[in-house]
């Protein structure tokens, strides 16, 4: 694997025939990516970026981001 690049995995998933149309009207605007595929993508990747910013997950081997996932849960 060359320098700077990340290993991926492929997953599949099941989506509701609504939320693929919605999907595919995304795609269609261009707004998050030019097909339903990167549109999936971006969403998912800035929804795991908001919930750690958030607290709402913890990455692993960070303390510190430990410590304030339990402080928020416990308010």
């Amino acid at each position: 694997m060359s320098q700077g690049k990340t290993k991926t995995v492929r997953k599949n998933v099941t989506l509701s025939a609504a939320t693929v149309q919605y999907l595919e009207e995304l795609a269609r605007a261009g707004t998050h990516g030019s097909d339903v595929v990167a549109v999936i993508r971006t969403l998912v990747e800035q929804g795991v970026r908001q919930a750690i910013r958030d607290g709402d997950l913890q990455r692993h081997g960070n303390p510190a981001q430990s410590d304030r996932v339990k402080q928020r849960r416990s308010r």
